[in-house]
């Protein structure tokens, strides 16, 4: 379980930087027509409005879902700790959704933290295992859309890709950089450009690996480290929302779980995710 958490502070330091926290957000709040219930429900609530309007109700706020984070770090075991994370980190994303962009595709980091919610060996590593397929299906799936939507058959698709997040990288930098000279490359050169639309699908559908076997999560793990990376470089995607499920999902928790530090254990990982398996 510490392992889990350990992750989503790494990712706090990003989030950090990126200005993803509520006393960093900008004025004024915005709100979107097409979204989900649960969405609805929490600007009913006036809950998330409350606290990125309020600085020191938006300060309070993030020091409860880093503190809580640290916490669980030093006791795995303090499951009302995992409770008040759990709350403040979906709190956070609302925060996020009424200032930012609504991405109801971005779920990876409000549900890692499930598993810590159970006090039982078995629950908590259903409740991660389920996670990991699911994360699988994510990705997998991702690759068989862009066969069934006929994107992959489209010669100019990833040069209009490129063409669309040239606008946000011009708002961003005026310099010249490498990323921007790929971004050219690939532009004049749709045959090459369409190559690495493949192998990203490609990529994608080595997913289905993991329905099989686990001896293979570190190539998981790898590829997908590969797949967001990438997309930062070349589509200006950040893969922030991404890394907490996927580094959780594909790390190899049962040999990380033998470290220790003194008589510490560094990870603290339930016993009980070290299920038989393949």
């Amino acid at each position: 379980m510490r392992g889990i958490f350990i992750v989503y502070l790494i990712c706090f330091i990003f989030k950090f930087h990126q200005a993803g926290f509520a006393f960093q957000f900008a004025k004024p709040l915005m709100m979107y027509p097409s979204i989900n219930v649960t969405y609805w429900l929490f600007l009913l609530l006036k809950i998330p409005q409350f606290i990125v309007s309020n600085l020191w109700a938006a300060i309070a706020s993030d020091l409860i879902l880093v503190g809580s984070c640290i916490a669980l770090i030093v006791y795995p075991k303090k499951y009302f700790l995992a409770i008040l994370f759990t709350i403040f980190n979906w709190l956070n994303y609302m925060e996020f959704c009424l200032v930012n962009v609504y991405q109801p595709s971005v779920i990876g980091p409000l549900i890692m933290s499930f598993p810590a919610l159970f006090k039982s060996d078995f629950k908590f590593s259903l409740t991660f295992w389920a996670i990991r397929y699911w994360a699988c299906f994510l990705y997998f799936e991702a690759g068989i859309l862009k066969f069934i939507k006929g994107s992959i058959f489209h010669h100019q698709h990833m040069v209009n890709s490129v063409k669309t997040s040239m606008p946000l990288y011009f708002v961003q930098t005026q310099e010249n950089t490498l990323r921007l000279s790929f971004k050219y490359f690939l532009i004049d050169n749709p045959g090459f450009a369409h190559l690495v639309f493949i192998a990203a699908a490609v990529l994608e559908l080595c997913f289905l690996i993991g329905f099989f076997t686990r001896k293979f999560d570190w190539l998981l793990l790898g590829l997908f480290l590969v797949f967001h990376v990438a997309n930062e470089f070349v589509m200006n995607m950040t893969f922030l929302n991404h890394q907490v499920l996927l580094i959780c999902c594909f790390m190899p928790w049962e040999k990380l779980s033998t470290m220790k530090f003194g008589s510490t254990q560094i990870f603290g990982f339930q016993s009980a995710v070290k299920i038989k398996g393949n």
